[in-house]
């Protein structure tokens, strides 16, 4: 199914920036992967780890 330019997607940010080129359709899909990169940056003690957002938006391509 194509998607249409109206639909939203998510995209997980870390400090308002993509982390990765991927979109998720599924909201709970954004969440998991923000989780996965919490994981790990808490592992490795970083302070960033507490501003990874998942955004919802028409115009993913903006987001960088």
């Amino acid at each position: 199914m194509k998607r249409k330019l109206s639909d939203n997607v998510y995209v997980v940010t870390r400090k308002g920036r993509r982390i990765e080129p991927d979109n998720y359709r599924e909201k709970e899909d954004a969440q998991m992967r923000a989780q996965q990169l919490f994981d790990q940056l808490k592992q490795w003690k970083d302070p960033d780890r507490n501003k990874i957002s998942v955004v919802k938006t028409t115009s993913p391509q903006k987001i960088h």
